[in-house]
């Protein structure tokens, strides 16, 4: 994750660069009494720290805040006198995950204030997308009020998944960021799992080809044909008859 400090922010917000897509939930009083506009997109989020102020005459204490959305408007007035009590919290940014954003012709539901994980599945996907789309889900901790697997048809391969993420749940951006990083210096998320699903999509081939099906295979793979009465996978040193079962 990429932190942008509140001046960073404020910067990114002077070229209208947005975010993230909330908006603002501080609302200061102006001098007339009255509640500032807050509908202006955040840019970091603050706190007001627990202090204690003399309120006539008396010592009242304050406990800390919860975090607050803080657009760039109000930022600006934390660096005048009397504002040391609010701290701001740096905007942290994926690098490499992305927003979510509208494709072409498409009807179904917006996620704009959702980032995605980076890996997805389909009916037709491969041992290794199913694992690393299932790595990456559990590395989230599962589905959760910020943590959706969306699902679409799609007109080629029937059906596509993939895991959006609320931008508010910075942890599980964070683990998505992580994990995506490692997926860009290397393809495989977890060999552990990736191995059981290709080990048991083999026997799954071998069991279903029957006896015809088993020759052919043990053929081509150079491996005598007698092996094909066998219920479990024959040992084949070259791994070329488990790549012709997985259809390589």
């Amino acid at each position: 994750m990429a932190t942008l400090t509140l001046s960073e922010a404020l910067d990114h917000a002077k070229q209208g660069r947005a975010l993230c897509a909330t908006t603002c939930q501080i609302q200061w009083i102006d001098t007339q009494g009255n509640p500032t506009p807050d509908s202006n997109p955040a840019i970091a989020c603050v706190r007001c720290k627990a202090n204690e102020q003399i309120i006539a005459g008396r010592v009242v204490r304050f406990t800390q805040s919860e975090w607050f959305n803080i657009c760039a408007e109000h930022a600006k007035q934390l660096s005048q006198p009397g504002m040391e009590i609010w701290e701001c919290e740096p905007i942290a940014i994926p690098k490499h995950l992305k927003r979510w954003s509208m494709p072409p012709s498409y009807f179904g539901a917006s996620w704009a204030e959702y980032y995605t994980a980076g890996v997805g599945q389909s009916r037709d996907s491969d041992c290794l997308e199913q694992s690393n789309f299932a790595v990456m889900l559990a590395a989230l901790g599962g589905e959760s009020e910020t943590v959706v697997v969306v699902r679409e048809s799609h007109w080629a391969v029937g059906w596509v998944e993939w895991i959006a993420v609320h931008e508010s749940d910075t942890t599980a951006l964070k683990i998505a960021d992580e994990q995506c990083a490692r997926l860009a210096a290397y393809p495989i998320l977890n060999e552990d799992d990736f191995g059981r699903r290709e080990f048991e999509a083999q026997c799954e081939a071998w069991e279903n080809a029957g006896l015809r099906g088993r020759m052919e295979y043990c053929h081509r793979a150079g491996i005598s044909i007698f092996a094909a009465r066998r219920s479990e996978l024959p040992q084949d040193d070259n791994a070329r008859l488990g790549q012709l079962l997985l259809g390589h």
